[in-house]
């Protein structure tokens, strides 16, 4: 029986990856600016997975070096330092392979999946065109492959390799639309990425700050794209677009995120950057800040006033955003001569420790899961992850 199994598994996912991967498949049209691109849903791993999980428990190492996707999770598993990610993969698969066989074929992850290669379509010809409208030309190809698996800790991330979906993750509540609409902002991120090499402003001079404002315009701009892309996948149970609907929210952020700002150079680095991760990152400050920050000077001055903070930094889409609204709802941090000066308070003789540094307060965030989700622009990883 488990040899029968395995080889309908088999042409099965022969089968998909060759319609996935035929060149009228994987292929849109020229955007303005933009070469022809090629995106390719890769299955084989997910599909492995939902019809033959005895066979991949039973080959788990080798599964986990033959398919890229397991590689490319093990790669971000290794680096956020997750524990018992594989022993928490395997119970799942292994709860799945005691499924009756009929139960499994009508699963809730096989139907997803379903979904998503019969959406391919849809999303090279409409999400992809929609995306690079909001990128300066630029010649460069939007070429990945996106890989689909399932029972890993991250939800999504994207690295320069592809990018990496967990269909079975609770977030996406069933929806396959959830995921096609997160692809949107996963892919914003490979085109942010094209302009850090040639950007025409001077970067402040603390390091940290400076990149502090990039995850600011760099998520921001990528959950504003996805929320404009709600028509062409709606995404009704996204946390993010929820909470940049509200107003309310929308300020409530805002003034955290100044006053994560404010701390630089007040505080250890190790404070900072654990300040950073929980305001920015779990907080959502930087997602939804920025993307309310984009959609302000999109309704004030046009697309292309977006399209030339692409090419100058982020600093530019913080300076733009600021001469356009009111004092109460501008982005504030400190110049370097202030930074300086809080640094040298902090340790005077060049010595450690010299002052105690203050203690950023902890606003209180509303988190849902064993792992929050999350989005971050690690080098040269981009994750959305949760458990």
């Amino acid at each position: 029986m488990k040899n029968s199994e395995s080889n309908i598994a088999v042409i099965v996912i022969v089968t998909a990856t060759i319609i996935l991967c035929s060149s009228n498949a994987g292929v849109a049209q020229e955007s303005a600016g933009h070469p022809e691109t090629t995106i390719t849903f890769v299955t084989s791993a997910l599909e492995r997975i939902l019809y033959n999980p005895e066979l991949v428990l039973e080959e788990e190492e080798t599964f986990w070096v033959d398919e890229k996707v397991q590689v490319l999770a093990q790669s971000w598993i290794d680096e956020v330092g997750v524990r018992n990610a594989r022993n928490k993969w395997r119970k799942k698969v292994r709860k799945l392979a005691e499924l009756p066989h009929e139960e499994r074929e009508g699963h809730q992850y096989r139907q997803m999946t379903d979904y998503i290669k019969t959406h391919e379509r849809k999303f090279l010809d409409s999400a992809v065109p929609h995306l690079l409208s909001y990128v300066p030309e630029t010649g460069k190809s939007l070429s990945r492959p996106i890989y689909f698996t399932a029972f890993i800790p991250p939800r999504a991330f994207a690295n320069s390799e592809g990018i990496v979906i967990d269909v079975a993750s609770r977030y996406w509540r069933g929806n396959p639309d959830n995921i096609l609409n997160c692809l949107v902002h996963e892919f914003f991120h490979v085109c942010y990425s094209w302009f850090r090499a040639d950007r025409t402003e001077q970067p402040v001079g603390h390091e940290f700050l400076y990149k502090m404002m990039e995850y600011l315009q760099n998520e921001g701009l990528a959950t504003y794209v996805g929320h404009n892309a709600l028509p062409i996948f709606p995404a009704p149970d996204e946390k993010d677009y929820q909470l940049l609907e509200s107003p309310a929210e929308v300020t409530r952020l805002l003034k955290e995120l100044n006053v994560l700002f404010d701390a630089v150079g007040t505080v250890s680095s190790e404070e900072l950057r654990k300040a950073n991760w929980d305001t920015g990152i779990e907080g959502r400050a930087y997602y939804i800040v920025g993307a309310h920050m984009a959609g302000v000077i999109e309704d004030s001055l046009g697309r292309e006033a977006l399209h030339q903070t692409l090419k100058q930094g982020p600093r530019s889409f913080i300076e733009s955003y600021n001469t356009l609204v009111q004092e109460d709802m501008t982005i504030r941090y400190p110049d370097e001569g202030t930074i300086h000066e809080r640094e040298e308070a902090m340790h005077p003789s060049g010595g450690v420790g010299s002052r105690q540094s203050s203690t950023l307060p902890r606003f209180p965030h509303r988190i849902n899961g064993e792992w929050t989700f999350a989005s971050i622009t690690m080098s040269p990883v981009h994750m959305n992850y949760r458990e």
